[in-house]
């Protein structure tokens, strides 16, 4: 495992479990309840973002963050199923609609390339984890190149709402998110699938 950070809300309807993030980057959903720890404000000793506002509870901001601006994304699902389902919550619900609105750019490309930013499919993931971040290509030691984000083939269990904020918790991730604790926010977990206007104003902050 690369050391990226790991974190992880688990998938039904127990507790959340949050680990501390030190190893591999496992973000994950709840079918209810939020994260546990991570009561950090956006001004973490790991950002290099200049953000003036300090909110308890707000998900951390810290490395790794996007590489820039031109955030992408792309599949290598082969499951023309998984493809249907999932490709639609990048693409608006949870995705682009989410993220565009933004200073960060986040489109669909065509095709696998070195350039692209995120690159995503659907595979078993063990212990009900809905869903994983990791780094694949470090830009630099804060930034990241390339991601991969996997999402766990039982996630398509989970009610569309859980589906799209999935999808936009592991966005979060990519471009710099930890796991928050308060707020309607797709990074706190349940069936918030939409940025808070804090991570907006981070992300365009930073972007």
């Amino acid at each position: 495992m690369s050391a990226i950070g790991q974190a992880g809300l688990r998938l039904g309807r127990g507790i959340v479990a949050v680990l501390a993030f030190t190893a591999a980057a496992t973000a994950t959903l709840p079918y209810a309840a939020s994260a546990a720890s991570d009561s950090v404000n956006v001004n973490s000793p790991d950002s290099d973002a200049a953000y003036n506002a300090t909110i308890p509870g707000a998900a951390p901001f810290r490395k790794p963050f996007a590489d820039n601006s031109i955030h992408n994304h792309v599949s290598v699902e082969t499951n023309a199923v998984e493809l249907a389902n999932w490709q639609p919550r990048f693409d608006g619900p949870g995705g682009e609609d989410n993220y565009e609105p933004t200073d960060l750019s986040f489109t669909k490309v065509s095709a696998y390339t070195s350039s692209v930013d995120i690159y995503w499919e659907v595979t078993f993931i063990p212990g009900h984890v809905g869903g994983t971040y990791e780094c694949k290509d470090w830009a630099s030691s804060t930034r990241c190149n390339r991601a991969k984000i996997t999402i766990a083939d039982d996630a398509e269990s989970m009610s569309d709402l859980l589906q799209n904020n999935l999808v936009c918790h592991e966005i979060g991730h990519s471009v710099g998110f930890g796991h928050g604790t308060v707020g309607a926010s797709c990074m706190t977990g349940g069936e918030n699938n939409r940025l808070a206007w804090w991570e907006i104003q981070t992300i365009n902050t930073k972007y």
